[in-house]
């Protein structure tokens, strides 16, 4: 740590020393008699002249360190202990330097050189303490600090913090616990203490050494909400959950108003599936400003996010729950948001989407909302309003690939495949890292390309696709079908489009796909087979009805044709040529 004017003169008040020429006469003098009874032997007399030339010496020192010129500094202070050794503070002021400069070695050297000419001044002990400490011995930091207590005959009881944490560091837990207990015979019941020890004893797995002390701080003020709520959560945080909620509920019935301690017991219930209990407290004190917004949401979305199992009454009751925290804090769009949650949870996208929306008035930066909208836009097939608000996300979160997959499939949708192209290959820029990804926007890609008649492209996209997902059970669909209506690489489409009926033999899709391949290969009896089984599946489009009538038609049998064709009429993704077939009794292509 660098060395500022602030912490040198804090110091020297520690020290008791005030730098005139007079008193730093009398401070060489006491060390002098210090010296002569630690060392034994009688130092050397010094002249007066070199008396004062050490004491100038170390005041120049003092000046430069002020000013932080640390290498003036350090020259002045070893000419003044050169000129006169058997003073402790120049080698204190050496030593920090030192320290400063990281000669950690040659610094341990000075402090225990301080304490050698002055063993009663505790901040040369400290000052060992700390180097060793920087150096990682932190055994011998301890030591300093027990050789200091040994030796000094006066109040410390300052520094029995350093030692206990000293003793944190090492884990040697027992000793930590001992010098915090001398700590509080000292200093009295201390909160940050009796914190500091409980969770020692719960790190020693002493539950009842913790609980002892928590039950210290609940004595020292029974009507503490705070010490009571400390040993409530202590007690169920290790499974004693029955005392915690006999101690908050006695604590409630004496003190009515007590909101925290009611929101705390609303917590226990629900974790006990006591849901009606949990409720009906917690809507007692949602009005209350003694709770934070924060507090209230993080209740409120923990009762329903991990479940989807409610009865009408407990879907009622949540609802009443959130309604309640937006009244209170009705322009917070958190408080939509969480709203938006529960509908979703419960399935109600329309309302979700509602509240979703109202939170992005008047907050548009939550990127869960805007994902949330997007996906709930998407699931309803509202694509003009996907369009709209995948436009607006992206220019918030431009680099979010899936919004572009959003938007593409929006304007796809809508049929506006250039604007969907534009989306999808922007996306794929951003999804190079991640295949699945990829995988999604190479797809539409294809089919976009497809619908724009460039078929090149789209038999590019569909490769790529292929290429590093094989199996990929919607490209070998979609990719042969196109094949069939272009006629084109019909062995290719075969083998692709048989892969997906072998995967997945009953999906009606799929069947349809295949026997159009092998219609368009003249396969004809092949093909009816797959496609009864594809509307036997439950695939009933007027494309499938359709594709029906023409293989019966091809397999002689006109009059049933006719009978499919004119089911196809009826729907909405029949052919232009439906009406001339029924009409002409003909399969036209």
């Amino acid at each position: 740590m660098k060395l500022g004017f602030k912490s040198i003169f804090i110091l020297f008040i520690l020290l008791g020393v005030f730098y005139t020429p007079a008193s730093h006469a009398q401070f060489l003098k006491k060390n002098k008699k210090e010296s002569k009874k630690n060392e034994g032997d009688e130092p050397k007399e010094l002249s007066n002249k070199d008396r004062v030339q050490a004491e100038y010496f170390f005041i120049d020192g003092i000046k430069y360190a002020l000013l932080e010129e640390w290498a003036k500094a350090l020259v002045l202070f070893n000419k003044s202990i050169e000129l006169n050794p058997g003073v402790a503070t120049p080698h204190l002021k050496v030593s920090e330097i030192l320290q400063e400069q990281g000669d950690l070695e040659k610094a341990l050297y000075h402090a225990n050189e301080a304490i050698r000419l002055n063993d009663q001044n505790p901040a040369y002990y400290e000052q060992a303490a700390k180097v060793h400490t920087e150096m990682g011995n932190l055994k011998e930091a301890s030591e300093v600090y027990e050789r200091m207590f040994a030796k000094i005959d006066k109040d410390l009881k300052e520094y029995y913090f350093n030692l206990a944490a000293l003793y944190m560091y090492q884990q040697e837990f027992e000793r930590a616990i001992n010098i915090y207990d001398k700590i509080e015979e000292e200093f009295g019941l201390n909160e940050d203490l009796v914190i500091q020890k409980q969770k020692i004893y719960l790190r020693l797995n002493d539950l009842e050494g913790a609980i002892k002390e928590t039950q210290k701080l609940v004595k020292s003020n029974p009507q503490s909400e705070q010490y009571m709520l400390s040993m409530a959560e202590l007690l169920n945080a290790n499974k004693k959950s029955k005392e915690a909620i006999e101690l908050v509920e006695s604590f409630v019935r004496e003190n009515k108003d007590a909101v925290r301690s009611k929101f705390y017991l609303s917590k226990i219930y629900a974790e006990q599936r006591k849901y009606d209990l949990s409720d009906s407290l917690m809507l007692e004190v949602l009005p209350s400003d003694m709770l934070s917004l924060q507090d209230k949401l993080n209740y409120f979305v923990s009762r329903f996010s991990r479940r989807s199992d409610f009865s009408d009454e407990e879907k009622l009751r949540l609802k009443k729950i959130g309604e309640a925290i937006l009244t209170n804090h009705e322009e917070e769009s958190r408080a939509h948001a969480a709203m938006g949650d529960l509908y979703f949870a419960l399935k109600d996208k329309s309302s979700a989407l509602e509240n979703y929306l109202n939170s992005l008035v008047l907050d548009d930066t939550n990127f869960n909302v805007w994902n949330n909208v997007l996906t709930l836009q998407y699931e309803t097939q509202d694509f003009d309003e996907l369009a709209k608000y995948a436009d607006q996300a992206l220019i918030l979160y431009p680099n979010h690939a899936p919004f572009y997959l959003y938007l593409g499939v929006a304007h796809f949708s809508n049929q506006n495949y250039q604007r969907a192209v534009r989306a999808f290959e922007q996306g794929k820029k951003l999804s190079s890292s991640n295949l699945q990804l990829l995988g999604y926007f190479l797809s539409h890609l294809g089919d976009s390309y497809y619908r724009l008649n460039e078929f090149e492209k789209s038999d590019e996209a569909y490769e790529a696709v292929l290429d590093f997902e094989p199996d990929n059970m919607y490209v070998l669909n979609n990719y042969s079908y196109y094949l069939s209506l272009r006629k084109e690489k019909l062995d290719k489409a075969k083998e692709m489009s048989g892969k997906t009926v072998q995967k997945e033999p009953h999906n009606p899709t799929y069947l349809d796909t295949y026997a159009w391949v092998l219609f368009q290969m003249g396969e004809y009896e092949k093909a009816k087979k797959y496609i009864e089984r594809a509307i036997e599946k439950g695939e009933t489009s007027g494309e499938v009805y359709e594709h029906y009538g023409d293989i019966l038609y091809k397999n002689g049998d006109v009059d049933k044709a006719v009978t499919y064709w004119e089911k196809a009429r009826g729907l909405d993704d029949a052919s232009e040529l439906i009406d001339k077939k029924i009409a002409d009794r003909k399969f036209y292509e």
